[in-house]
């Protein structure tokens, strides 16, 4: 508990998406949930969002909206000035402040297809808001947390932006990377515009906005914050590589003080069968009796008979990241007579078309439906097999940053030191088949981990990666076949 007398720490999240109001992806799921985490904790924790369409009325329905506004703000982009109706809302126990500009906020997708001048402005827009806010509403948080590209001039506009570097001082912020993939990487002639300083975009500056020529506002966010975090402990590994870094390993490198792997919780009030109303019929490990209930709903939205086989269910985006391309591969052999395949969720076209193509060669046996609400993702509870996409790329500097120190002439803290159980129950992938266990005949004491990472610095990791995964996904999904057809697995997808 954080609490002094009549101290109580504030904490003001931005976000373009709160679920259940607004969501995309796990990002939505996160600041719906982290907040409530923290009242608990006796933190006065609020969210910020736009309201895209439909939230409002979202807002009105599920929680309490006050449909009368506390007020306007305005804030200067591109010398004009954009006015907002800010409303405030109470859904499953937080408070929610609502944007309501509808010349901004106008996309249901929430995320452009495209990043440009104009695409662009809803989120600086977003992140310029938070001190206009405070202004009017008199709640001042000591701490804005922003969450992933969207939100990350948050913290640089207090450093560069000509008016809000004044409140610099005046709060600390905590940025917190979702996916790296994104960096929100522009052209630099709009930082005028938005109000930045000369002294943003310098070629002189390593933590500047500058990027190769470009603006990218996660390197601002990481060099300007006073902390950040990534959802999980591995990821924050991952991303000081050049391979998970995706050229932002160094910023964060020289920045990795401030950085704190964090994994993302669940909210078991929300994702709970034995409590959920939006399943067909509820069950707990105590009692399975709802979920051949739950399975028959499935059966029957699918258009499928009752065969008895096992059904494997795949949640996410349809990318190269989440692993579905190595999926399709994965289930193929067991689509004939074995196993039934249910894929919920979207993406880009090549791999829509790539799932459009795998349903015509199985049309009895995969079935393919969107991700836009909540009662589609609760289908996995109607699964026997649910696959969890974890694309990892485990190099020779991600090992070494896991195990630091690496070699001080020391036998024991130059081994490898992944245990095997841990590999095995986290990952799913024994790494131990690649290398051996002690170092080579010959070799001098102590070398044996330079050694493991000299040869997993030229052994060729996509390759075995993908025939490690899959003989791990084949064997685990034998023994379902051959087992109780309502035997629970989960499956993470890593490539090593």
């Amino acid at each position: 508990m954080i609490a002094y007398k009549n101290f109580t720490l504030k904490v003001l999240h931005i976000a373009p998406e709160c679920s259940p109001l607004a969501k995309k992806g796990g990002l939505g799921d996160v600041v719906g949930t982290l907040p409530k985490a923290l009242k608990k904790q006796s933190i006065d924790a609020r969210v910020l969002i736009p309201a895209w369409p439909g939230v409002l009325e979202k807002a009105e329905e599920i929680g309490r909206l006050k449909r009368e506004p506390i007020g306007e703000i305005s804030v200067a982009l591109n010398w004009r000035a954009y006015t907002a109706s800010v409303l405030e809302a109470e859904v499953n126990g937080l408070h929610i402040y609502l944007l309501d500009q509808p010349e901004l906020f106008s996309d249901p997708c929430i995320y452009p297809e495209k990043l440009d001048a104009v695409t662009v402005l809803p989120f600086i827009f977003l992140s310029f808001a938070p001190f206009e806010l405070l202004r009017l509403t008199g709640w001042k948080p000591q701490f804005l947390h922003a969450h992933d590209w969207t939100t990350a001039p948050v913290s640089a506009a207090l450093k560069w932006h000509r008016y809000y570097s004044y409140f610099n001082g005046d709060y600390d912020t905590v940025f917190t990377i979702h996916n790296l993939a994104f960096q929100g990487i522009i052209s630099p002639s709009v930082l005028e515009g938005w109000g930045f300083s000369p002294r943003a975009f310098s070629n002189l500056d390593t933590d500047s906005l500058e990027y190769f020529g470009q603006v990218n506002m996660m390197k601002g966010a990481i060099t300007t914050t006073e902390a950040f975090t990534t959802v999980s402990p591995n990821y924050s590994w991952d991303i000081q590589t050049p391979n998970g870094g995706l050229g932002l390993d160094g910023v964060i490198v020289a920045h990795k003080n401030k950085l704190r792997g964090i994994i993302n919780g669940i909210d078991y009030d929300v994702w709970n069968p034995k409590t959920d109303s939006l399943l067909p019929a509820n069950y707990s490990i105590g009692d399975m009796g709802g979920k051949e209930e739950c399975r028959r709903a499935l059966l029957k939205e699918c258009g499928w008979k009752e065969d008895r086989r096992p059904i494997l269910i795949f949640v996410g985006r349809l990318t190269e990241q989440k692993g579905i391309d190595i999926m399709l591969d994965a289930v193929r052999p067991f689509l004939a007579k074995k196993a039934r395949f249910v894929i919920v969720g979207s993406g880009n076209d090549l791999y829509t078309r790539k799932v459009f193509e795998f349903r015509k060669e199985y049309p009895h046996s995969v079935v393919q439906r969107g991700q836009g609400t909540s009662r589609i993702r609760r289908r996995r509870h109607a699964s026997d097999a649910l696959a969890l996409r974890t694309l990892r790329t485990f190099t020779a500097d991600s090992l070494r940053l896991r195990n630091n120190p690496c070699c001080k002439g020391n036998r024991r803290t130059c081994r490898y030191r992944y245990r095997r159980r841990r590999i095995a129950g986290r990952y799913g992938i024994p790494f131990q088949g690649l290398f051996p266990r002690r170092a080579s005949k010959g070799d001098r004491p102590g070398f044996g981990g330079q050694r493991r990472r000299h040869e997993m610095g030229r052994h060729n990791q996509k390759r075995h990666g993908l025939r490690f995964f899959m003989g791990q996904f084949c064997k685990g999904l034998r023994g379902a076949l051959q087992g109780h057809p309502y035997v629970r697995l989960i499956f993470y997808i890593t490539e090593t």
